[in-house]
């Protein structure tokens, strides 16, 4: 699945796919799918383009991806500097589909140009460090339960000397701020519920409110074990 020189692919796909199995992406893994070096379809190239990494959802009673999550890699010594975002944002230009997200993820720290040209696209910005790259003061991964802030995110994305303590993950997609995966992703998820389901309606409802998106059974079944546990106690 990867070749050398994909270290942090790999790296990267590994911790998706972790998050994944554990339930902690906020994703029913029946409705969800991840890939590494697939192609996708390119209006320019008339042909298929490779990405990095995707994560595929697919509405319940779907055969094709209702919303499609692009992930480029990069691991670098130096700062990663706005041509790569650039090179990143023509890529997802080329690939057919109406709902497709862009995150592009790094070990290393930013160029402010780099991370201003990412706000302006619409593109999902991670600075997801190894764990060796961080001061683990609890059990390694158990993570800082400190909300995010812009004074940590500023360290994060542009101090590539900074030793975050128990943190290994950075966000950020336009002023929004995000500490995991999972708050990240329910954030495209709650974007594409909403437009779901206003496309529903448009179209004579299709699909009920309550079946338009996954995240809904998630909101179910989390409520169900809060009165279950509320009623054992």
């Amino acid at each position: 699945m990867f070749g050398r020189g994909q270290r942090y692919e790999k790296f990267v796909y590994e911790a998706i796919a972790a998050e994944l199995a554990y339930k902690r992406l906020g994703l029913i893994p029946e409705y969800c799918r991840i890939f590494a070096g697939k192609g996708y379809y390119s209006r320019d190239r008339k042909a298929k383009i490779r990405t990095d990494i995707s994560i595929e959802l697919t509405l319940p009673g779907q055969s094709e991806w209702s919303l499609l999550v692009v992930i480029e890699c990069k691991e670098y010594s130096g700062p990663v500097k706005v041509d790569e975002l650039e090179e990143f944002y023509a890529k997802i230009r080329q690939i057919v589909g109406a709902n497709v997200k862009a995150i592009f993820v790094t070990s290393s720290h930013l160029q402010r140009g780099a991370l201003n040209y990412a706000k302006s696209k619409g593109i999902a910005v991670i600075r997801l460090l190894r764990w060796e790259e961080v001061n683990w003061i609890v059990a390694s991964g158990c993570g800082d339960n400190t909300p995010i802030n812009s004074k940590l995110l500023e360290r994060g994305f542009f101090d590539q000397s900074y030793v975050p303590t128990n943190r290994d993950f950075f966000a950020c997609n336009g002023r929004r701020m995000f500490d995991s995966w999972e708050k990240l992703l329910l954030h495209y998820l709650k974007e594409q519920e909403t437009k779901q389901c206003f496309l529903s309606r448009v179209q004579r409802k299709e699909y009920r409110n309550e079946e338009c998106w996954p995240t809904n059974e998630i909101r179910r079944q989390r409520r169900e074990e809060f009165h279950t546990t509320r009623a054992d106690n």
